[in-house]
Order: structure tokens, then C-alpha cells, then sequence
């Protein structure tokens, strides 16, 4: 949820390297080895950060709601 939130707010993110967050693929997520060092690699660019921030329109409540609504009308 905090990856959303803070790509709500344009501002880029570092995380862990996981295959979630690789599948997903946010522009502004900057995926991180779980060492220190190249956390610390990863802040820097992150604070350094001008690129693009992804179009979050697919998990917007309304819309999930909207689309879960219409599979559950076609059962």
C-alpha cells in the first residue's frame, strides 16, 4: 500500500526486490538487493529522481468496485 500511496504522491520509491513489485514494473519503483549498499545506491537515486510516475487510474477503488460489479452481474 505504501508503494501506491507515495506514487499517488510522485515521489519515487526503493524497495526490496520482489517479484511482485517487478511484475507490477512502476516506473518510480526502484528495486533495491537486500544489502546495505546498494540500498544506499538506491536512495541516491531516488533523491536524484526526474522520471516518469505511473498511472494508478486501475486501482482506484471506484473502478475496481465498478469492474468487480460487472463480473459479478455476469455470473
Amino acid at each position: 500500500m505504501k508503494i501506491f500511496e507515495y506514487s499517488v504522491l510522485s515521489k519515487p520509491v526503493v524497495s526490496t526486490d520482489l517479484e511482485e513489485l517487478r511484475r507490477l514494473n512502476l516506473p518510480n519503483v526502484i528495486l533495491a538487493k537486500p544489502t546495505s549498499e546498494d540500498f544506499i545506491k538506491k536512495i541516491i537515486i531516488a533523491l536524484n529522481y526526474k522520471g516518469l510516475f505511473p498511472n494508478l487510474e486501475k486501482f482506484d477503488w471506484n473502478y475496481l468496485s465498478s469492474k468487480l460489479e460487472k463480473i459479478l452481474r455476469k455470473m
